[in-house]
């Protein structure tokens, strides 16, 4: 009785990890996640015109950015004034780097926003790891529900 009841539950987990699996990469696609990959250099452009525009309330940037830990934003400044970021000055024509080394959301002041910050969240990066345990924290729990509602259907025969 013990043995079937066993492989009955391991079947379901494996069963419930197989599910698992279309699920949560089609969720991690789903959202778009940019955070699984190397660490890398990216590149943020003032363009001409944004202290005008920043001066009549205007967004010429995205407000929030994602970064993944060890990454390193590299700010271009195109237009004709200078710009500051947190630590950052970029006369015009010129550009620095900001080294993403920690984790955080961090929340600098920022010249080329009309809010006056610019928020920017850094992530670990995501790693093949943790996409399996993903997968398996919903798999086993899922396994063993299928296991149990195969009980429920079609109960163990009474060894006699």
């Amino acid at each position: 009785m013990r043995r079937p009841l066993l492989l009955r539950f391991l079947l379901g987990i494996i069963v419930g990890i197989i599910i698992a699996i279309p699920f949560s990469e089609f969720a991690f696609r789903w959202q778009g996640n940019t955070t699984s990959r190397p660490p890398k250099t990216i590149l943020l452009k003032i363009p001409a015109g944004t202290a005008e525009k920043v001066g009549q309330g205007k967004n010429v940037l995205p407000t929030d950015l994602t970064f993944v830990a060890g990454d390193i934003l590299l700010v271009e400044n195109q237009d004709s004034v200078i710009h500051t970021l947190g630590p950052l000055v970029i006369p015009a024509g010129s550009s620095a780097r900001l080294a993403l080394s920690h984790t955080g959301s961090l929340s600098y002041t920022c010249s080329f926003q009309p809010t006056k910050y610019q928020g920017l969240d850094i992530l670990e990066p995501l790693s093949l790891g943790t996409r399996v345990e993903g997968i398996l924290i919903s798999g086993i729990p899922m396994g063993l529900l299928i296991a149990l509602y195969s009980l429920v259907i079609r109960p163990l025969k009474k060894a006699m």
